[in-house]
């Protein structure tokens, strides 16, 4: 991606049992940037159920030129606990 892009971040809560649908769970889902040394919060969306699965998407213009570790954690709701993503890396490239 060139800096200046959009990017819509999504994310969907799955249960860690057996890949059964699980019933709504409420919450809110935050997307972060980890630079390294710091996380920086990229957008918080409330887990609206699409299936009765929770997702949530954040669209972003804000990510600067470089490398980038992003992940979504799960606030937890209900009879769910939080729980926060694997990290995906995203390039973000200069803008010609």
């Amino acid at each position: 991606m060139t800096y200046g892009d959009s990017v819509i971040l999504s994310a969907l809560v799955s249960p860690g049992i057996g890949g059964s649908i699980i019933p709504f769970a409420s919450g809110t889902i935050t997307f972060s940037d980890f630079d390294g040394t710091t996380t920086s919060p990229i957008g918080t969306a409330q887990a609206t159920a699409a299936l009765a699965q929770p997702s949530a998407s954040v669209a972003t213009q804000k990510l600067s030129v470089g490398s980038h570790a992003l992940t979504a954690t799960y606030s937890g709701g209900g009879d769910y606990a939080g729980s926060t993503s694997n990290i995906i890396n995203l390039t973000v490239n200069k803008a010609t």
